[in-house]
């Protein structure tokens, strides 16, 4: 393709992904399963450019349709917009955005150059697929699944080597204290750079589809061997030492547990490219004839204009929304009757919160101990992912607690507003403990869950991006109790202790 041709499409692919690779960033910044990401979009354009040298010659026809579906994709994307301003963790939205942006390039190369060559290039636009976190209801079932695993495979290999070790629920307990697996043991950080790593080294070796899926498979298996080895040593150095020379060992060790992965990705890539060849270069014979054409230049202007035009728009919505913005928030009084408390630092790193409060109480007349902590997400909006994916459902099994009974739903009026509660009960050990949960949107002045079970949270994504909205106020108000055997009297007591600790800021 002649020099004006390619510096049009180089305008319109920037004017395409440019809105949406800054609304990826924050992912890439704050998600250590989604670091990789910042290579992706160079790495697209490296396969792209290696497409060229067995590319079809360009043709002409389809063009009309073509034209339309890039027309149709660019409003859809300029919608997406918004959405992924206010929610620039939101995987669903992260995906179809990406999905509106790679069928606009696609049909943007069939309008320009024919169906053939530009369904040729399809795998690079693909593969930015690879940058986008997994959706939770596939990451979570990984997650759990993976630390559980992890936690059982290190306790057996600690005993093996002589040093006691039991692994309860997501936790590995050993002479010298306890092993947390946490959602970084898990494995998927690993797993999502591998895949990756797999796919680019499949196209960069134009390896068959066989061949391609091997390699994916045998990737996945040396993440996990990988992550299991990690978790293994970690293990080990807190049974011969002790915990605090594991977490100084942490960082590390997963450092360098994923450099050996991606190591030997790279060597079962050249293994699986062995007896491959790359196909061979096609002469494009009267490409350059064609001149540079002033309706490739006119369609990457408008494309230029409109997305210009759409990003203007959103950075106006959200500058009228934040101005605008009332909150509903909450924090915990001070009585002197109730003492301070805290969540173990592992807590902190996990769930990434901006502040804590907590209080506990031992009220010995009438034989009740409570626990009540207020998490707030306030700051920096790549941090809050924690507030969807962590809840007493998913945390104290992790621990060794143990569900007991049907979940309920409580509902409390503190400071003239409804909070609807989630009341679990739970054996840790011989303790039957009731926890009351929810989960509290300072911005919009609702709770998360709502009615019988989980809130529309798709709908409560979508009224904040209605309402301008970029910044987040999520709370966490957990309240344990022991030493009250009766769901109605534990309710009765919750109902009564809310209000002299909760207290409504606005």
């Amino acid at each position: 393709m002649n020099s004006g041709h390619a510096r049009a499409g180089v305008l319109a692919l920037a004017a395409l992904w440019t809105p949406l690779l800054l609304r990826l960033t924050p992912g890439w910044r704050g998600d250590p399963e989604l670091m990789h990401g910042w290579a992706v979009p160079a790495l697209a354009l490296y396969l792209a450019f290696e497409r060229r040298r067995d590319a079809p010659p360009v043709t002409s026809g389809g063009a009309a349709w073509a034209a339309g579906l890039v027309g149709l994709c660019l409003v859809g994307l300029a919608l997406a917009l918004p959405v992924l301003e206010a929610n620039p963790f939101w995987p669903r939205a992260l995906w179809v955005a990406t999905a509106l942006a790679a069928i606009a390039t696609w049909a943007g190369l069939v309008a320009g150059t024919g169906f053939r060559r530009a369904t040729h290039f399809a795998t690079p636009i693909l593969f930015m697929f690879t940058a986008l976190p997994w959706p939770v209801t596939l990451q979570a079932p990984i997650t759990l699944a993976g630390t559980a695993l992890n936690a059982r495979v290190a306790a057996e290999a600690v005993s093996f080597l002589g040093y006691p070790a039991v692994a309860i629920g997501r936790v590995v307990e050993v002479a010298s204290g306890v092993v947390g697996i946490e959602e970084a043991c898990s494995g998927l950080r690993s797993l999502q750079t591998v895949t990756m790593a797999a796919l680019f080294l499949g196209e960069l070796c134009r390896l068959g589809w066989r061949r391609r899926l091997g390699l994916l498979l045998a990737a996945w298996m040396v993440a996990v061997a990988g992550n299991l080895a990690r978790t293994v040593y970690l293990t080990w150095i807190a049974a011969t030492r002790d915990i605090a020379a594991m977490e100084s060992r942490h960082e590390a060790a997963g450092e360098w547990a994923l450099l050996g992965t991606l190591a030997a990705v790279a060597a079962l890539g050249w293994i699986f490219a062995r007896g491959s060849a790359p196909p061979p270069a096609v002469a494009n014979t009267g490409e350059a004839a064609r001149g540079p054409g002033r309706r490739a230049w006119s369609r990457a202007l408008a494309v230029a204009a409109f997305m210009l035009v759409a990003e203007g728009a959103t950075r106006l919505w959200f500058a009228r929304g934040d101005a605008a913005s009332t909150r509903v928030r909450w924090t915990l009084a001070d009585p002197p009757d109730w003492k301070s408390a805290a969540l173990p630092p592992a807590a902190r790193e996990q769930l990434k919160y901006d502040t804590e409060q907590g209080r506990s109480r031992d009220d010995l007349a009438r034989g009740e101990r409570w626990l009540a902590f207020c998490l707030n997400w306030s700051g920096d909006p790549r941090f809050s992912g924690g507030v969807f994916l962590h809840d007493p459902a998913i945390c104290l099994p992790g621990i060794g607690a143990r569900r007991d009974g049907l979940t309920r739903d409580v509902t409390v009026s503190v400071g003239g507003v409804d909070l609807p509660f989630r009341a679990y009960r739970f054996r840790n050990g011989d303790a039957l403990q009731r926890v009351y949960f929810a989960v509290w949107d300072g911005y919009a002045g609702a709770a998360l869950h709502e009615g019988a079970g989980m809130g529309d949270v798709t709908a409560l994504r979508l009224r904040q991006t209605w309402a301008g909205r970029r910044g987040v106020d999520y709370y966490h108000l957990t309240w344990v109790v022991e030493g009250i055997d009766d769901d109605a009297a534990a309710d009765a007591a919750f109902r009564r202790v809310v209000p002299e600790l909760l207290i409504r800021r606005s």
